[in-house]
C-alpha cells in the first residue's frame, strides 16, 4: 500500500507529518483528509478557533503533493463562506 502524508499549510508555514499513512490509493487519502478537515474544523468551533487559512497538502512517497484539501472548502454550503 503507498503511503501518504498529510502536512498542514498554515499560512506561509507548513507543518510536515513525519509519519505518514497507508491508503489503498490517492483518493482514499483525499477522502481522508476532508473528514479530517471536517474534523478539527468542529473541534476549532467547540473552541472558538478559526482555522480559515488551513489546507492539508498530501504528499506522495517520493515527496511530490498530489492533493489540496482546503479545510474551509470541506463544509457544506454557505458555511463555506
Amino acid at each position: 500500500m503507498p503511503r501518504f502524508y498529510f502536512d498542514v499549510l498554515d499560512g506561509d508555514q507548513v507543518l510536515p507529518d513525519p509519519e505518514g499513512i497507508d491508503f489503498a490509493d490517492r483518493d482514499t487519502a483525499v477522502a481522508e483528509a476532508v473528514q479530517g478537515a471536517r474534523d478539527l474544523v468542529a473541534s476549532g468551533i467547540r473552541q472558538n478557533e478559526d482555522l480559515p487559512g488551513h489546507t492539508f497538502l498530501i504528499r506522495g512517497e517520493a515527496g511530490e503533493t498530489v492533493a489540496r484539501v482546503p479545510f474551509r472548502e470541506t463544509l457544506p454550503g454557505r458555511l463555506k463562506g
